[in-house]
């Protein structure tokens, strides 16, 4: 027989496993992570798309996504790993583009104002 102390010492611990564990498995990129990344690479491919003959070449257009990586102390590794989970889990992926619009749309904003 379970005491009053032990279920709630169990109910308890179910809520710190199941409420204190993110979304994101280890080795992801947590959602604000992707968030900005990603935002960051948009720009970054926005920037190749108005400057076609500058970065005509790949390994030009590669130096800019590294230095993406780089800002966020990443490898391509870990973003190309964080891409294929989001795209597993789509709802979430959803939710950090739409964060992700929101944050462009922002910045887009402000340098008009």
């Amino acid at each position: 027989m379970v005491n009053g102390k032990s279920a709630r010492l169990s109910v308890l611990l179910f809520f710190v496993v199941f409420f204190g564990c993110g979304r994101v498995p280890k080795g992801i990129l947590s959602e604000k992570e992707m968030e900005a990344v990603l935002t960051d690479m948009l720009k970054a491919e926005a920037w190749i798309g108005l400057e076609p003959t500058v970065y005509r070449n790949d390994t030009v257009k590669a130096m800019v996504y590294e230095s993406v990586f780089h800002k966020y102390n990443i490898s391509r590794e870990i973003y190309d790993t964080s891409l294929v989970w989001y795209g597993r889990n789509i709802d979430v992926y959803l939710q950090v583009c739409e964060q992700v619009l929101t944050n462009l749309e922002k910045q887009i904003n402000s340098d008009s104002s």
